[in-house]
């Protein structure tokens, strides 16, 4: 193999496919990316076995202002490099071409304007083959919608392994109605996608860890994204991206019960107004004693005040104003944490949401008044006197 390569375009991928590699294995050659050179460009896969990463550097880049040439393929090939080591050279080489050869079959030259640096390597033929067989389910949705399921859940799961179905985020179908939900059982995240009611019911479980991974290596620059489904693997893929992960094993807990679905109170308030009173409030978070909110709803003053107090740092007290409301007054807590975090997921930043109450020690959600399929839940704690 014998390339130039922009830089860049080399740091930007390695930064997405180095999340795959494993902390420790019993497989030394999965501490290597495998380079694989074709018509389209150069292909970088990294994997732990839980999660595999593959993605497509370009030839060419087109921008509104002209092609931009990323890869020069003088030779064709394929090597395992060491990954670790070979993201620090590249990081901190200055320089705004990179040339890789190898010879001697596995050994790799990496060369910059100032320096040369030689790294051992492996055949390619000898990297594990981590592709999906016997597809169960197929289907494809909106890339930007994808991020948003894992934007909005994925805060919700168990960090406890006692349970662990619940550090995971669940996905069903039924009938094209796609449910994802994330619960730790002090909150629960949920988001309602509807895709194509050809495709079969399933219900699976995705590690937190993936979706988090998952999340962050997803570019909408590709409108869609195709996912398929074995019995204990999923993939999502597009032009120039591939993500795998293994499925957690498992029963998911049905949440249905779980969620109300009538309330005797609610409120409406503005968003932006009661997402800074509760950053405010959520100032003394960080001390776990402080990490509670009470939230008092007085309809016959249109307010509602939220305070939280500590003996070591002080107390904060806000009145976020009350746009509309029925049912009776109510005082309730909860940790202002899981608050803020709900409301980091609903984007409605200009609109209002809306609180369900049924009770001070019962479950009480928080909905985003322009998204219905958006759903956020919190139990409360014990209100003390």
């Amino acid at each position: 193999m014998n390339i130039k390569i922009n830089r860049q375009a080399l740091i930007s991928k390695l930064a997405i496919v180095t999340k795959a590699l494993p902390v420790k294995t019993t497989l030394p050659i999965l501490n290597g990316i495998k380079f694989i050179t074709t018509d389209e460009g150069i292909w970088l896969t990294g994997s732990d076995s839980d999660i595999t990463i593959k993605t497509m550097i370009p030839k060419e880049l087109f921008t509104e202002s002209g092609n931009v040439q990323l890869i020069d393929i003088t030779e064709s090939g394929g090597i395992v490099i060491p990954g670790k080591y070979f993201f620090e050279i590249i990081k901190k080489l200055e320089t705004d071409v990179i040339e890789i050869n190898t010879f001697d079959d596995t050994d790799i030259l990496i060369r910059g304007d100032k320096g040369e640096y030689t790294l051992k390597g492996l055949p390619a033929e000898n990297y594990p083959q981590i592709e999906l067989s016997n597809v169960l389910q197929e289907f494809t949705m909106s890339t930007a919608e994808l991020k948003t399921i894992v934007a909005q859940t994925i805060f919700s799961i168990a960090v406890n392994e006692s349970r662990p179905a619940l550090t995971g985020i669940n996905l069903k179908n039924v009938g094209g109605s796609l449910h994802a939900c994330a619960t730790d059982s002090f909150r629960l995240s949920q988001r309602m996608v509807t895709i194509d009611p050809s495709v079969e019911d399933f219900n699976i479980i995705i590690p937190g860890r993936s979706m988090s991974e998952l999340g962050k290596t997803l570019e909408t620059t590709d409108p869609e994204t195709k996912i398929s489904i074995t019995n204990n693997q999923i993939l999502f893929k597009n032009a120039e991206m591939s993500f795998q992960s293994r499925l957690l094993e498992g029963t998911y807990p049905d949440v249905s019960s779980f969620i109300p679905t009538t309330f005797e109170i609610r409120v409406t308030v503005a968003y932006r107004e009661l997402f800074n009173a509760i950053d405010r409030v959520s100032l003394m978070a960080k001390e776990n004693r402080a990490n509670v909110a009470k939230i008092s709803i007085l309809p016959e003053e249109n307010h509602m005040i939220i305070r939280s107090n500590s003996s070591e740092i002080g107390k904060i007290e806000e009145i976020v104003k009350v746009t509309e409301q029925t049912g009776s007054k109510l005082a309730i807590a909860c940790s202002s944490l899981f608050l803020l975090d709900s409301l980091k997921a609903i984007e409605n930043s200009n609109g209002t949401v809306t609180f369900g109450f049924n009770g001070d020690m019962k479950p009480f959600v928080v909905l985003d008044d322009a998204d219905d399929s958006n759903l956020q839940l919190i139990v409360p704690v014990k209100l003390d006197d």
